[in-house]
């Protein structure tokens, strides 16, 4: 856990305790690591029963600890009421845990902070006396407007949130515009772990337009999509996280488009300049964006790391290094004996021009 210097919990006007910081925290910086009271495992919810044997396993003090936390409403007993108020999805298997410290922190939809396996890290830069904020269960309210997410909060922790994202105002009405955006695009990429609660029994008397592809994305729609969700996201002040994994989906989704088309002779003498810039520009994004959320390391960076090492090794990305002028958007190759050489540089236009004659000709 942090050091008593940059958090203390005091109360938080309206909202009973909170979690505030004590001096100015950076951008990127851990605030606290909470260790779990316990983990569940698997997709399911755990039973009474199972609850009170993983708190049978905690020493007494654990125990109090964990039943003086708030309790919710939707639930017969109070172990089941505390559990599900306070729980947080966990990478254990699939399954959620609950943390002492972690529960203490309020939510906001448009959060200073993030929660990660109980780490809580600065989203921005905070100052004395601001409180921290997390966003609870990011997965399902990124792709939900105001209303539709006030009437979660309401239903499963007892309160409304009253965020810029929240509150009347065109800021509102922006960002439900955006998480509109957002949804129709997850159920485009068949995203059904982000959108499997979008349509829970709560949303029923929510009018909600439903999204229904009419068809399959082609392979520069699947790019142009997880393009447009990163910028979304980060529009939205989301969780790095889930930042990092559309800009990963954009470049890996452009590499295989322009791979596909490189290893066919009729196209191996044309070097994809512009494609293999935004490639790299945007493996490049994600990779330095989980280094500095993740500042003590993670599998985030492993995998970032692993899917900016395959798409570097196509020999096409060399492309990315040229320095050529803005408007080169691919460079025809004389493949002649000895040394490949520049022929041409080609616009957009003209590379269009040129792909469509020899696809003709296949």
């Amino acid at each position: 856990m942090a050091t008593a210097q940059v958090f203390e919990v005091r109360a938080s006007p309206g909202k009973g305790y909170g979690v505030f910081a004590t001096r100015n925290i950076k951008k990127g910086t851990q605030i606290m690591h909470d260790k779990a009271f316990f983990r569940t495992s698997g997709n399911g919810d755990p039973t009474n029963d199972e609850i009170l044997r993983a708190l049978g396993r905690l020493s007494e003090e654990d125990q109090n600890r964990f039943m003086a936390l708030e309790e919710g409403q939707r639930h017969e007993s109070k172990v089941l009421r505390i559990f599900h108020n306070n729980c947080f999805a966990s990478d254990h298997k699939h399954g959620k845990a609950v943390y002492p410290n972690v529960s203490r922190f309020n939510h906001s939809c448009r959060s200073n902070a993030w929660h990660y396996n109980g780490r809580i890290i600065a989203k921005r830069n905070i100052k004395t006396g601001e409180e921290f904020t997390i966003t609870y269960n990011e997965v399902s309210h990124q792709s939900l407007t105001a209303s539709q997410r006030g009437e979660r909060t309401w239903q499963i922790w007892g309160f409304r949130c009253d965020c810029v994202a929240c509150s009347p105002s065109d800021a509102q009405q922006l960002s439900d515009a955006r998480r509109q955006l957002i949804s129709a695009i997850l159920n485009r990429l068949d995203d059904r772990e982000a959108l499997k609660n979008s349509r829970a029994d709560w949303l029923k008397s929510e009018r909600y337009t439903s999204h229904q592809p009419s068809s399959a994305l082609t392979r520069t729609q699947r790019v142009e999509h997880n393009f447009l969700l990163a910028r979304l996201r980060e529009a939205e002040e989301l969780s790095p996280f889930s930042v990092i994994s559309a800009y990963a989906g954009a470049a890996m989704s452009l590499a295989e488009y322009v791979n596909t088309h490189m290893s066919s002779p009729r196209f191996e003498d044309l070097l994809p300049v512009a494609p293999a810039r935004y490639i790299h520009e945007w493996i490049n994004t994600a990779l330095q964006m989980a280094q500095r959320s993740f500042p003590h390391g993670d599998q985030c960076i492993v995998a970032t790391q692993k899917n900016y090492n395959n798409i570097h090794k196509h020999w096409w990305m060399s492309a990315a290094e040229q320095d050529l002028p803005a408007s080169v958007f691919a460079v025809k190759m004389h493949l002649g004996t000895g040394t490949a050489r520049p022929e041409a540089f080609l616009t957009q236009a003209e590379f269009k021009t040129l792909m469509r004659q020899r696809l003709r000709q296949l």
